[in-house]
């Protein structure tokens, strides 16, 4: 965006945002407008502004609560790296497909493999993963919570981008062109240089 609203031969420019967590200090916020207000988005907002809820109540309503169960996982997982390294905290793990009879053993040996830590034994994985199934239903309960806040927090990130582009002079526009359910990520931003030369 800021090269698109730096060189004049840049005519037009389509967006579609995505992992708003690893924003830096220059990459949020962007406008004018915005910084001069309290801005401050913390890592979990900016985190969770990437997921869409709507998939979330399909399973919901669906009763398919095996499937998520991965975010208890997740959550005991995050516990246990923390306690045994502070550093580790929110450590970036590709998805770990969960299948609805995985141990939550087999899930740590997964992820802390992907991060070269000790094996899941060693980090004694079996007693966050009993904290895991005896508490799904409250990290249930938090996380429908978190993303039904999500889209508040999307929208005051691509509202800053909007206000930024409108600052240089751009006409832009922000639609929802994607079914969320098959892309969280279903807002697209178009931004347009209009000449005023007839």
């Amino acid at each position: 965006m800021k090269y698109f609203a730096q060189y004049d031969s840049a005519k037009f420019i389509c967006l579609v945002g995505c992992c708003y967590m690893k924003l830096s200090d220059t990459g949020y916020p962007m406008s004018q407008f915005v910084s001069r207000h309290d801005n401050r988005l913390s890592y979990p907002a900016r985190e969770i502004a990437c997921h869409a809820i709507e998939a979330y109540c399909d399973k919901l309503c669906k009763g398919d609560y095996n499937h998520l169960k991965v975010h208890a996982f997740r959550a005991a997982l995050e516990k246990m790296l923390v306690d045994y390294d502070p550093k580790l905290k929110h450590s970036p793990i590709r998805s770990v497909k969960h299948t609805d009879n995985m141990a939550f053993e087999s899930y740590c040996a997964i992820a802390l493999e992907r991060l070269s830590l000790p094996p899941a034994a060693s980090l004694n994985a079996a007693r966050y993963g009993n904290l895991a199934h005896i508490h799904w239903k409250r990290v249930v309960v938090l996380y429908t919570l978190r993303l039904a806040l999500a889209p508040l927090v999307e929208t005051l990130i691509l509202l800053d981008r909007l206000y930024y582009m409108i600052e240089h002079g751009i006409h832009c526009e922000i639609h929802a062109v994607f079914d969320p359910n098959i892309s969280p990520r279903n807002h697209i931003m178009i931004g347009k240089k209009i000449s005023l030369n007839v």
